[in-house]
């Protein structure tokens, strides 16, 4: 219900036209008659690629103990 609540926001969002705009309010309002905590759930990204199932996030590949994150002294 979240990924049709998502998309159908995402729609919403980019329809360009007044129907297309019109189903997808429509199809919100009958989601939130279903499942009302849906209200608060935002659309999908416009930016950015998503990643596969395979790949990792940026916090795998560099994870907090990593010691790039540590503070560095100015006068190193």
């Amino acid at each position: 219900m979240l990924k049709i609540m998502k998309t159908a926001r995402s729609i919403v969002d980019s329809a360009c036209d007044g129907p297309t705009k019109r189903m997808a309010e429509n199809l919100v309002e009958q989601l939130l008659d279903l499942m009302p905590e849906l209200k608060e759930v935002s659309p999908w990204h416009s930016v950015g690629q998503r990643r596969s199932l395979d790949e990792m996030g940026r916090i795998a590949e560099q994870p907090l103990g990593d010691p790039s994150y540590y503070y560095r002294d100015a006068c190193e």
